[in-house]
């Protein structure tokens, strides 16, 4: 993993719009196109673990996310205390609903949840296989590291948000997660300032921009 494309938290994220994904292999090349540094603690965390995310996007196919954690021996499932190790994407993708989002999480045991909030109603995502997932781990002069890549359908943002397909200079709202521990303790970081328990509040999203590559 190298670090091109670094952005600083205090900017928005750029989502970067690319034409030409294969629709069976929706992988971009991940290493040119932004980096987001998750570097916010939550209220609770005093030190947390170094994660980063790249977001891209292609019209007709979807949104791409890739998520990854520095973490050695993350916690495969709960611990005796609850705990566990787990990276997430949080979005709301349509900026005329604000409050409707969509929440996708997993773990380094290759677990994924996802969902929907619309209206306040929580509807699990039960075809989890059209989000394309697919877990990685690995070592680089970084150090040892943990992750997956997930797409976010066109068609699941169109029948549940009712999204157009986005252009060059729109913008939407959300977050991006990595919870570990450290020293024993139960650590969050995101890449949008986030506080109290409620993670994937859209009260404390922040802006995402969409940019041609």
């Amino acid at each position: 993993m190298n670090n091109k494309g670094m952005v600083d938290v205090i900017m928005q994220y750029k989502i970067t719009i690319i034409e030409d994904l294969e629709p069976h292999n929706p992988q971009p090349e991940w290493d040119i196109l932004p980096v987001a540094k998750l570097t916010q603690p939550s209220d609770a965390t005093e030190q947390g673990i170094f994660a980063q995310a790249a977001l891209c996007y292609q019209p007709g196919l979807g949104m791409m996310a890739r998520l990854w954690a520095f973490e050695v021996g993350p916690a495969r499932g709960e611990t005796q205390n609850g705990e566990k190790s787990r990276l997430a994407l949080a979005l709301a993708p349509n900026p005329a609903r604000p409050d409707d989002y969509l929440s996708v999480t997993f773990e380094p045991d290759g677990t994924l949840t996802a969902y929907t909030v619309i209206n306040k109603n929580t509807l699990a995502i039960e075809n989890t296989k059209s989000l394309s997932f697919l877990a990685f781990a690995g070592g680089d002069l970084q150090g040892e590291y943990w992750g997956g890549t997930f797409l976010l359908p066109q068609q699941l943002l169109n029948d549940s948000f009712g999204c157009s397909p986005y252009k060059s200079g729109d913008r939407i709202t959300g977050n991006m997660l990595h919870t570990g521990m450290v020293e024993g303790a139960q650590a969050t970081m995101a890449f949008f300032p986030i506080s109290g328990k409620e993670l994937s509040n859209p009260k404390q999203f922040g802006t995402f921009e969409f940019i041609h590559f």
